[in-house]
């Protein structure tokens, strides 16, 4: 598979979605799955919702790459 050969080490998804092929692809390798919420659906509207849905986002990344 793919996943091992290339070490990939993260696997994102979005809740929107289906998490059947990140599950697929990532129960035989070493790589983390990991949710990003792009269309922010856990944070609150605010004049600065895009800036915490950046902030969300690069705090995934970090999660993953630990």
């Amino acid at each position: 598979m793919r996943v091992n050969n290339e070490d990939i080490r993260c696997v994102f998804y979005e809740p929107q979605f289906d998490q059947k092929f990140a599950l697929m692809v990532t129960k035989s390798s070493p790589a983390k799955m990991v949710e990003i919420d792009s269309i922010a659906e856990d944070i609150e509207p605010s004049e600065d919702l895009y800036f915490e849905l950046m902030e969300d986002v690069a705090h995934s990344f970090l999660k993953c790459l630990k």
